[in-house]
């Protein structure tokens, strides 16, 4: 797959540098397959909870092909394994750079903020999760304070609680 790629920055090249007339059997739908396949192999890895081997499946896909639709859609995931591997700052980092960078165009800007409220979805219910976690073990640890009668100067009093007090 990496071939597909070498091959289209060489037709770049000589098209920029040497005004070269290149006709190639590639085609935009084929590399578009070949980007799906790569990003395949990540979204494996992350599907089998190998989280950082995807994590650097992900970021070498991403240096491969940085642009379309498939690129959003993998940044988008790259932030939910961040949030998996609960590295929040990762994540944050990862869903500014899909708001800078997709946000003006009007291509992926629609499937960029998808990705951005999916992976805020997960966020919030991480956040809801760890405060019920916390709830849960203060309940776990929480003993009812006993109470302890002592009588008023030592003398019987009448009253409520005949004469002796909480403490």
């Amino acid at each position: 797959p990496e071939a597909g790629v070498r091959a289209k920055r060489v037709e770049d090249i000589l098209r920029k540098e040497f005004k070269a007339d290149i006709k190639t059997s590639i085609t935009d739908e084929q590399m578009e397959k070949v980007k799906r396949s790569q990003f395949q192999e990540a979204r494996t890895l992350y599907n089998q909870q190998q989280l950082n081997p995807a994590v650097e499946s992900y970021l070498k896909v991403l240096n491969l092909f940085p642009e379309g639709e498939t690129s959003v859609e993998a940044l988008g995931e790259l932030a939910r394994v961040y949030l998996e591997l609960d590295d929040e700052f990762s994540a944050d980092v990862t869903m500014r750079y899909i708001a800078e960078r997709f946000s003006k165009s009007p291509a992926y800007m629609s499937k960029a903020g998808e990705q951005l409220l999916r992976i805020a979805g997960i966020f919030d219910e991480k956040k809801k999760s760890a405060k019920a976690r916390v709830q849960v073990s203060r309940k776990r640890n929480f003993r009812p304070r006993r109470m302890h009668l002592k009588k008023k100067n030592g003398k019987k009093n009448a009253g409520n609680l005949g004469g002796f007090r909480l403490t």
